[in-house]
């Protein structure tokens, strides 16, 4: 799973993040900040300038058939 995120100064706006904000209300609305197993399952996150750069840079340059990732780190929930 990815998550795409842009600059904000809270978490709680849809556009900083397309998964914490989920997992933030789920945690509120049960009272449980949840994980499955000890936390060490990850993800990889981007910025949205960085895929926009990559989609220009692939529509320019790119020969068909192409396959592309982009992503600038990774997070999990281990302590």
């Amino acid at each position: 799973m990815e998550d795409v995120y842009a600059e904000r100064t809270c978490c709680r706006e849809a556009r900083n993040s397309a998964q914490l904000p989920r997992l933030i209300r789920q945690a509120r609305a049960s009272g449980v900040a949840r994980h499955i197993g000890p936390g060490r399952d990850s993800w990889s996150t981007v910025h949205i300038d960085d895929v926009t750069d990559l989609y220009a840079t692939a529509l320019e340059a790119a020969p068909p058939g192409s396959f592309y990732f982009v992503e600038n780190g990774e997070t999990d929930f281990a302590a």
